[in-house]
This record gives structure tokens, C-alpha cells and sequence, in this order.
């Protein structure tokens, strides 16, 4: 053990001591759904922003006929720009609700990483946030900066991770606040957050289980760091991905080792939510029992990496695909990521065994390619095959992607009936795996991370095994507005369900980007006054056509007297002046009234 990791080892246990729960009960957390990042070229996160839309090109026969009937026989494509805040597919990012100090906030859960990363009050860079933690407001009596000269901060750094800022033992101190160590988060689609490493009491599953933590203050990130919604990450994978440069045990290791919970969690997610239970499993989440796939760790271990078999079952034959060794389950990755060799594999492997599905054969350009998106019937979709892979040394389960599967519905209002390719290739894949199964997987299967046994554990999912949340669950404007099916109401200040169809202005209730949530309680009352002034404006019109009306209806119709030419005014006389019948008219009540022409003078 070196002189570091003893140090770090050190304090914690000296903290821990000061506050354990000795309550190792399972804890289910929530976990919440948002539309998935936009994804950038370096990166196998998110979902790509830009996608190509393949629209099967119209014939006489195929305006009549259904697809079953008339297939397409070609496809024409077009590049385009979507709104990923507007849904492109219920695949997304999965977040859960922590106390730190006693302060909420929210943090995307990542098994593909192990820091625990959050926005601090004092941030002037940051996204403009509700819930961002404040030192100052914690009443555990745990908060506190660790120092850039205390030996929990790494020496021999600051040089080598050519920090800007270093001390005495030449570690590497913030930039933005030099008496604290200092971390660095960058991820590989150029996104990043620095601050300084801090310490405070970090709470799970409404209060349930508490330990002191290490996480990273964040003061100062780039613009595509933090997400509408969601405040911060939350890693839950191995020690070894949390050195920023300075090693520190991830959260859920640290509450493990504090033994308030046990050393493994569940996960299962859909496309409105999902539930993370912590220290053990819930057998209601599946439709069956659990199959185990054994880990395949690293030295020391970093993800969880397990063995993949180098042959694919596609439909009911197998390809061999050169360099498939391992791949891990990444809850903060959206989609089945491949190599572009694999991915071109099964590509050819379609066009040579699966013609019949219209589009991939007979074209320069087949739609199934990644990010591309077809409309396409499902009758045409379910002729797709399945991917089958193999994992485990022994081929221990069978991971099935069936085409409803793979093949995303993309829910963007201006592409129904559409259908994303949901596999991802990129030109070179990290070291050490080869393939990353993503929430496209884990829709479909419920997953044991058994840390314990060294082992995952995989189940069909249950219909609605995670639930979902309500939408009275919100409370902050953002998260209401971009929930599906919620709807902001600005007189309350509270988040339910959405209720017919939004009106010109969106007031007393909003949803989606209409809500203008950074405007804070000042777009409440400026939609309020809109909407006030044009209810005024229609009141006014309306009573100002039924006067018009009423004095249309008070006034003789010429037109009907002089019909068939030009006439004198008229004027009615009294019955005294009456000469003959012939020119008198008889009114409701009998009365009789004679109309002559008006003398001339």
C-alpha cells in the first residue's frame, strides 16, 4: 500500500468512526428519466444530434396498398438536425435524488465512471441551477475543503498532469480556489469540470443510509458538462477511473465499506424511469431468475468487464467478428457501441442474408447504419433478425436484442413512425473493450452488479419494472417541463399531469421548452400578464360584435322595402290617414300601421 492510498485510507476510517450506521437493509432509490445528451464523434455517450432520415419513396401503387402488400423499393434520405429535448427516443439518461449536507440535488447514476461530481453555489461558469451544493447551508459537521498540502491530495502530479496551480509536494491545487486539492474531470467528447475535492455527509434513499463521502466541487465546466434537469454524476464503478488526478474511493464503496449497505446493486430502467436498489435485488423487477455472468476485472479493477464471445448470432447463423473479447455494461451510455469492423460486419452480413427487408439491398446507401433513422411498418421492422451475443468465458448467457429492440422509436413529433438504428460504431474503441452495452440493454434486462461475487447478474425485465415517476414528484419547473406527459403550472407552482391542449400562451400550465423555466417565477408572471391582456382584448371584441348585432337588429332594412329599385324614404302614420288596405302591414299584435311616401317639399 503506498503512502497515498494509506493517508486517503486513514481519514476515512477516521470519519467513518465518527458516523456509521450499522443498517446493511436494501435501499430503493428512484430513478428518473431525461431525453438523452447529443452525442459528438469522439464520444459513446448520448445520441447523435444530427441523423439521416430514410423516407420510403411514394409510386401510385404504394399510396394504395399497404406496406405488407407493396414494399418499398427504394428509400430517399435527408440529413437533419433534431431536438433531443423533444424526445428523439424514450432511451435517455437515468438520474436519482442524494442529500449532501442536507441539500438535494440530482446526479445522473454512471456505472461507467466512479467520481461523485457536483456543482457548487459559488460556481459563476456553471449552468444556471436550482440545486447546487452550498458549504455554507450543511448541517452535518462534516463539510469541509481537504487541503492542496493535506496528505490526501497526491503528490507528483502537478507536473506530470501539467496542473496549473501546484504546492509544496507538487500536487495539484484548484485553479479556482488554491488552498484546496484540486480535480479534473474530462471526458472524451471534449465536456469537462474542474474545482477542488471536498468532504460532507452524503444520504441515499430518503435518508436511509449516510456516510461521509469525497466528491468533487465543481467550479467551473464547459456548457456541455451539465445537463436540464440533472446537477451532477454519480459513479458507482471501481477506485481506480476516480483519479482526478488524486485517487479517491467512490461513494457507494465508501458507504459499503461504512457497512450501511451491502456491495451490490440492481438496476432496472424504461422508458419513463426506473429503481436502483442498493444492496440487493428486487426478484419483482424480473420475469424470471437471475443468470450470472462472471467479471472479468482488471488490474486493479476499473469497469465492469466481462467476456464476450467473438461470434454474433444474427437470426439463426453466426458470424465470427476478429478482436470481440470483452465488453462492459455502462448505465451512462445510451446505445450498443461496437467497433466500425463489427458493426460493417453485420452490416454485410444483412445485405447478404436479409433482402427482404426493404432498404438494405439494391441501394448505395442502406438505411441500417448508425445514426440513421427509417420509416419504416413494424410488420417490415419484425423481418429484421436478432443479435445474439454470447457472454461469459463458457457462453454463460445469451444477450438477445430482438429488432424492437435495436430499432428505437423516435418520438420528435415531426418524425412519427420513424425508427433509429440503436447501435452506435466507433473508428477505435478504449482499450481493454470492444463492445458497451448501454440503456438499449438495459430496457430490456434487469442487471445485478454483484460486487461481492465478482459477477453480473442479467433478467428479462418485468413490464414496468422500474415504474416511473410521477409528475408530482417534481419540484423544480425544468425537470416538470421536460418530463413527458407532465405539465408546469405556474399559479401553484407545482407539476402534474398534462391536461388537454396547451393554448396560445402557455399559462397557468406549460410543458417542454415553452415554460422559459431559466426565467425563473418572472415567466410566470409575464405569461400571467400576457394572457390577461389578450382575455381583455377578447372580452372587448366579443362586446363590441353584440353591440354591433343590437344595433343592426334596431334598424328598418331598406333593402327589403326598396326591392326592385330606388325609393323614397318611408315613415309610418297613423290608422287615421288610412284610405285603403292595400297599404297597411299588421304587426305581431295586431296592430296596423300604414307606410306612405314622404312628401316632398
Amino acid at each position: 500500500m503506498t503512502r497515498r492510498s494509506a493517508a486517503s485510507s486513514c481519514v476515512l476510517l477516521f470519519l467513518l468512526i465518527q458516523f456509521t450506521l450499522l443498517n446493511a437493509n436494501p435501499v430503493v432509490a428512484d430513478l428518473e428519466w431525461q431525453h438523452p445528451r447529443p452525442s459528438s464523434p469522439n464520444s459513446h455517450q448520448g445520441f447523435p444530434k444530427n441523423v439521416r432520415l430514410f423516407t420510403p419513396d411514394q409510386t401510385l401503387a404504394s399510396r394504395f396498398l399497404s406496406s405488407r402488400i407493396w414494399p418499398p423499393k427504394s428509400y430517399s434520405s435527408r440529413t437533419v438536425a433534431v431536438d433531443l429535448l423533444g424526445g428523439i427516443t424514450k432511451v435517455g439518461e437515468y438520474y436519482t435524488r442524494i442529500t449532501i449536507g442536507g441539500q438535494h440535488v440530482r446526479v445522473q447514476v454512471d456505472t461507467g465512471s466512479s467520481t461523485l461530481a457536483l456543482p457548487l453555489a459559488e460556481c459563476d461558469r456553471c449552468r444556471p441551477s436550482d440545486q447546487r451544493y452550498n458549504q455554507r447551508l450543511s448541517h452535518s459537521g462534516h463539510a469541509r475543503w481537504i487541503s492542496c498540502v493535506n496528505d490526501l491530495c497526491a503528490s507528483d502530479t502537478c507536473a506530470s498532469r501539467k496542473c496549473t496551480v501546484c504546492s509544496s509536494r507538487d500536487a495539484c491545487c484548484s485553479e479556482e480556489n488554491p488552498q484546496a486539492c484540486g480535480f479534473l474531470l474530462r471526458y472524451g467528447d471534449g465536456s469537462l469540470a474542474r474545482g477542488g475535492l471536498m468532504v460532507d455527509l452524503m444520504a441515499w434513499g430518503n435518508g436511509s443510509i449516510a456516510a461521509p463521502v469525497i466528491f468533487g466541487g465543481i467550479l467551473h465546466d464547459s456548457v456541455d458538462f451539465e445537463r436540464p434537469i440533472v446537477d451532477g454524476i454519480l459513479g458507482m464503478a471501481y477506485e481506480a477511473l476516480a483519479c482526478n488526478p488524486t485517487c479517491v474511493e467512490p461513494p457507494f464503496q465508501q458507504m459499503v465499506k461504512a457497512g450501511v449497505v451491502d456491495d451490490s446493486f440492481s438496476i432496472c430502467i424504461t422508458g419513463q424511469g426506473g429503481k436502483l436498489v442498493l444492496g440487493a435485488f428486487d426478484e419483482a423487477m424480473a420475469k424470471g431468475k437471475l443468470t450470472y455472468v462472471p467479471l472479468a476485472l482488471s488490474d486493479p479493477p476499473t469497469f465492469y468487464t466481462m467476456n464476450v464471445s467473438n461470434h454474433i448470432t444474427v437470426g439463426e447463423r453466426q458470424i465470427a467478428v476478429p478482436n470481440l473479447r470483452s465488453g462492459i455494461l455502462d448505465s451512462g451510455t445510451t446505445l450498443v457501441v461496437v467497433s466500425k469492423t463489427a458493426f460493417l460486419m453485420l452490416l454485410e452480413h444483412l445485405m447478404k442474408f436479409h433482402c427482404d427487408v426493404p432498404g438494405i439491398c439494391g441501394t448505395e446507401k442502406p438505411w441500417f447504419m448508425p445514426a440513421a433513422c427509417v420509416k419504416m411498418d413494424p410488420d417490415l421492422i419484425a423481418k429484421l433478425p436478432s443479435f445474439t451475443f454470447h457472454l461469459g468465458e463458457n457462453g454463460e448467457f445469451d444477450l438477445v436484442l430482438r429488432p424492437e429492440d435495436y430499432m428505437l422509436h423516435m418520438d420528435n413529433p415531426a418524425q412519427r413512425g420513424y425508427r433509429c438504428v440503436g447501435i452506435m460504431a466507433m473508428e477505435s474503441m478504449q482499450a481493454g473493450t470492444d463492445i458497451i452495452f448501454g440503456n438499449t440493454v438495459m430496457q430490456r434486462y434487469v442487471s445485478l452488479y454483484d460486487r461481492k461475487n465478482k459477477r453480473l447478474g442479467f433478467a428479462e425485465a418485468a413490464e414496468g419494472c422500474g415504474g416511473g415517476s410521477s409528475c408530482n414528484s417534481y419540484t423544480q419547473c425544468a425537470e416538470c417541463a421536460l418530463s413527458p406527459g407532465c405539465s408546469y403550472n405556474f399559479q401553484t407552482q407545482t407539476c402534474r399531469e398534462k391536461r388537454g391542449i396547451a393554448g396560445l400562451v402557455p399559462y397557468p400550465d406549460c410543458s417542454g421548452s415553452r415554460c422559459f423555466c431559466r426565467l425563473g417565477r418572472q415567466a410566470g408572471l409575464a405569461f400571467g400578464t400576457v394572457d390577461g391582456f389578450i382575455g381583455s382584448l377578447l372580452i372587448i371584441a366579443v362586446g363590441v360584435f353584440i353591440i354591433f348585432l343590437y344595433s343592426r337588429r334596431g334598424s328598418p332594412d331598406v333593402g327589403e322595402v326598396g326591392r326592385g329599385g330606388d325609393h323614397e324614404p318611408i315613415y309610418p302614420v297613423d290608422d287615421d290617414d288610412e284610405e285603403d288596405g292595400a297599404n297597411t302591414i299588421t304587426g305581431g299584435n295586431g296592430a296596423r300601421k300604414k307606410y306612405l311616401p314622404v312628401p316632398s317639399e
